[in-house]
């Protein structure tokens, strides 16, 4: 049985994932509306001649406190999100992971002996591992999650830990997530989740542009086109926001999904290696699979999923995955 005291950067190490980060994708967004208001503004207020120059400069405004919003959701809002989370996870540490801590296990449990008690769980319970950088995880129903450093562990302890909990990639692929396949995944995902929201903001953005219409329509001078023009480029922008949005989320938030990584679907449950972690998950942690046109979409709640392209499952494999996932997730439902 080893014996160690947990850090509280080994901690943050598998806990990291849940803190607070800033949404580029949406501060890009809301950068993108305010500059196109902002300039259909200052072509209303001067180069046009409005009917009303109070109602034709308020654009401008609206431009300014966009620009205002989004710096403040970035700098000042995520820091205070940040600075909680930071706090929130400093008390979980103290009370579940801070302390002396023995550690052992054998081909059947892990045994994990606290400050406040023993804690036996068997192989054949466990419902997600990872292996990160320093550390390796495990959790299962009911269990708080456990946390052992690789330092205390010898080679052969880390080899034989590996095979057990997380298991050999015998028939793993190489999976790769490219840009047509995040998408046209996540576009009709999202109007799956929030069918009214999207709904009510296409009305929303079409209603500011027959406003927007109406004023040039009432308009003359020589900047007149150009209002046009940008009015119309506002209503492209309305119609095709979730597209820009995801592929701004998809060059800045997630840069990992366009790097290999390798999956492998067993009668236990899904591996997934990256160049960061190797994840083990059980079919029980999965509620259902949905099959979109190019992916496999394997819901751990309502609103999370794991994606696996189709096209990256080898063709002589293709079938035999289609029914494994079917009939393990059938049985989970």
């Amino acid at each position: 049985m080893s014996t160690y005291n947990l850090t509280w950067e080994e901690f943050l190490e598998f806990q990291q994932g849940s803190l607070p980060s800033p949404s580029i994708a949406s501060f890009i967004a809301i950068i993108f509306i305010a500059i196109a208001v902002g300039v259909f503004g200052v072509v209303l207020t001067y180069a046009v001649d409005p009917g009303s120059k109070v109602m034709a400069s308020s654009f401008c405004w609206m431009a300014l406190a966009l620009f205002l919003l989004a710096f403040w959701d970035l700098r000042v809002r995520t820091a205070r999100r940040r600075s909680r989370g930071v706090r929130e996870l400093r008390t979980v540490y103290e009370q579940y992971y801070s302390g002396e801590r023995n550690f052992a296990f054998d081909q059947e449990k892990w045994i994990l002996q606290t400050q406040s008690g023993k804690q036996e769980v068997l192989w054949t319970g466990l419902s997600n591992a990872v292996e990160w950088s320093s550390t390796f995880t495990f959790s299962a129903v009911g269990q708080v999650t456990t946390a052992i450093p690789k330092r205390i562990l010898s080679s052969e302890e880390l080899y034989a830990l590996r095979r057990i909990a997380i298991g050999p990639a015998e028939n793993a692929w190489r999976s790769r997530m490219s840009l047509l396949d995040y998408l046209l995944t996540e576009v009709p995902s999202l109007w799956r989740r929030h069918p009214f929201l999207m709904v009510e903001a296409h009305v929303g953005g079409l209603f500011f542009f027959v406003m927007i219409a109406n004023d040039m329509y009432h308009t003359t001078g020589p900047g007149t086109y150009v209002g046009w023009v940008i009015a119309g480029l506002f209503l492209f922008l309305t119609i095709t926001t979730q597209f820009w949005y995801f592929l701004i989320k998809d060059l800045t938030s997630h840069k990992e999904l366009r790097d290999d990584w390798e999956v492998d679907f067993t009668t236990n449950g899904v591996r997934i290696k990256t160049s960061k972690v190797d994840v083990f998950r059980a079919w029980s942690t999965f509620r259902q699979v949905r099959e979109a046109r190019r992916c496999y979409l394997l819901y751990i709640d309502s609103s999370q999923y794991n994606i696996f392209p189709k096209g990256c499952v080898p063709a002589e494999r293709r079938a035999a995955v289609r029914d494994l996932l079917y009939t393990k997730l059938a049985k989970q439902a």
